[in-house]
Formats: C-alpha cells, structure tokens, sequence
C-alpha cells in the first residue's frame, strides 16, 4: 500500500492531467447514460398514454380532448390546440386548452385560402424565407423568443404574420404538422408567456406525437382500413419499453411487443401467440381473470400480478388493461401495458 501512494505522488502532471481527462470523459458518458434511460423512460410514459387512448377512445371529440391535455402535460406550456383541416379550407381548433375566448374568436376560423401565417404555412407544406430559420426538417416552426425573432425581420417580412400570438404575448410557441403519410390533417399549437419553454428536443417529440394523432384522426374519420389500423396499434406498442400485448376477450394471446418478449425472455412469437395468458400467471390469477372480465366489460383496470419467464423466473408486473375499440366501434380485444416491478417486491 505504502509503495503504490509513494507511486501515486510521483505521476508526472502530464500523467495526472491524462487521468483527469479520463475521469471527465467517464463522467459524461455516465450523465449521457442516465439522460438517455430518462428519455426513454419519458418516451414509453408518452407512448403508453397515446397508446391507451387510441385503443379506448370512443370519438374523435374524446380522443382528441385528451390528447391536448397530455400535450399540455409534455410540453409545459399553458396553451394548447388541435386545429384539423376541413374540406374547406378552414383550420378551427378541434380542441384546446387555456386560449380565452378573445383569442379563440380571432383565431379559430383561419382558412388556408385566405390567411397568411405560420399555422397556414405549416399546414399547407409552404413555408416562406423569414420562417427557414425557425423551421425542423419535420416540417414545424418554432420560436423560444417571438419577440426576438420578429424584430429581426424587416416590415414587408414581419406582415407575413398575423402577429395575434405575438400580441396576446405568446413568447415560446410552436406549430407542429400532422403529417401522416404525406398528407398533413392539420396542426398542434402550443404557446406561453414564458420564453424558453420550446426547444428542438420538444418539437422533435411532438412530430412522433403528431403521427399518432393523425392516425386517430383517420380512424374516427372512418379513412383507415383494417390493415392500416392494426399496424399503427403496433408502432404504438414497439414504441413502449415496457411489455405490451394484446389479448383476446376469452383470454388468448394475439400478440406482444418486442420488449415484451426480451422481459419475459420469451424465444419466438409461437412461444406466446394463441396461449391462454393466464397459463404463465403466478400470484393473484384470481385477480387477474376479474381484471380482464372488468377490461372486457369496458373498464380500465390497475393491477399487480406474478408471472413465470420461459426459465421459471418469478417477475412481478404493475399493469394497466384497456378495452380496444376497432374503427367500426366493435369490442374485439384488451391491451395491457405492464411494467416490470420485481425490483420494487420485497424478498
């Protein structure tokens, strides 16, 4: 011990500075690491939600009333709105949150043929040359300091807004496109008086957010086939970190996601698909049978239950079960999203 502190005190400083850098460079990788299990914590919480939502929601006035209110919740900001394109041309808030009622007769009857501003813009694919700087390749422009931004373009430039949101002293705002398959349905508005409050991180997640809500959109708007429905129900469950599945009213597996199979250890889809999901129940299968008799019924049901992982592995789960309503309003399954919580069991 002596001949290794005597050592130590001999490094040259160049040798010390090297250690020193190795130490920094081992810290940041531990704060990137950490930073991003935290996004993808934060992005399965997110998914989750849209993902209950777009299995349970009944119509599109539901869905979409939800939907602000998640949004409001993610991006911090007190206002909130899904303006939907009409046949038209107009673009009226579909739902919002926190606009006063000044504003919503202002703002809500916007049409893309006779308007001009950064929601006409964004909806309509056309942005102009003063709005590049503040743009995403997704389409969406975004300010985290209007007043800045507006004072930098010159008058003919600053009459390409209609400046309300300015005036109502919206400092942070954003205007992200829903765009699903090369068609954009309309827009998600947010805004604060704060500054600082949108950033490109936020955006960037909305534009996923964004996806998800056009394709509801079309489901209520009876535009989605069978096919396409089903496959954006499963881009909502690959987007979850946590075991999600789909199970049949008489109990059945019909399908799992792929951090489902990697919790459960499972090897292939024939492991699961077509079993009875009370076969691999441990602790509380009473519970678990009311839960999905409740879920069937049209409730959504919280629970925790044990399972058995292919090696005989005990994992407890915290779920949440979720009746699945198709475009035509028929019942046909349950979604349940559970996350491991074995951890968190005591013994």
């Amino acid at each position: 011990m002596k001949d290794k502190v005597m050592k130590d005190r001999h490094k040259t400083k160049k040798e010390l500075l090297a250690e020193l850098a190795q130490l920094r460079l081992r810290v940041k990788e531990l704060e990137a690491s950490r930073y991003l299990q935290r996004r993808d914590e934060y992005h399965t919480q997110a998914f989750n939600a849209l993902l209950r939502l777009f299995a349970k929601a009944a119509s599109r006035k539901e869905y979409l009333g939800t939907a602000v209110k998640l949004i409001n919740i993610w991006s911090g900001c007190r206002y909130v709105g899904i303006r939907v394109l009409h046949h038209n041309g107009d673009i009226p808030y579909e739902s919002y949150l926190g606009f006063s009622r000044e504003f919503w007769e202002s703002e809500n009857w916007l049409s893309v043929h006779k308007d001009r501003c950064a929601c006409i813009r964004v909806i309509t694919g056309n942005p102009e040359a003063q709005d590049l700087a503040a743009m995403t390749r997704g389409g969406s422009f975004y300010l985290d300091n209007s007043f800045e931004f507006l004072q930098g373009l010159s008058a003919e430039q600053r009459g390409r807004f209609r400046g309300v949101c300015m005036q109502c002293g919206f400092k942070s705002l954003a205007v992200i496109p829903l765009a699903v398959w090369g068609k954009i349905l309309g827009v998600i508005h947010i805004a604060d008086e704060g500054g600082g409050k949108v950033n490109l991180r936020l955006v960037e997640f909305l534009e996923e957010v964004a996806f998800a809500i056009g394709q509801a959109i079309r489901k209520f708007s009876g535009e989605t086939e069978d096919q396409m429905w089903e496959a954006h129900f499963h881009w909502l469950m690959e987007n979850s970190q946590d075991c999600v599945s789909l199970i049949s009213l008489n109990g059945a597996y019909l399908s799992l996601n792929s951090a489902g199979y990697r919790l459960h250890d499972f090897a292939d889809p024939s492991a699961v698909v077509g079993r009875n999901f009370m076969d691999n129940i441990g602790e509380n299968q009473a519970a678990v049978t009311e839960a999905l008799r409740r879920a069937g019924a049209g409730a959504e049901v919280a629970l925790e239950y044990q399972s058995i992982g292919r090696d005989g592995q005990k994992i407890w789960w915290e779920a949440m079960l979720t009746q699945v309503v198709r475009p035509d309003g028929t019942v046909t399954n349950i979604l349940s999203i559970a996350k491991d919580i074995t951890a968190r069991r005591p013994g």
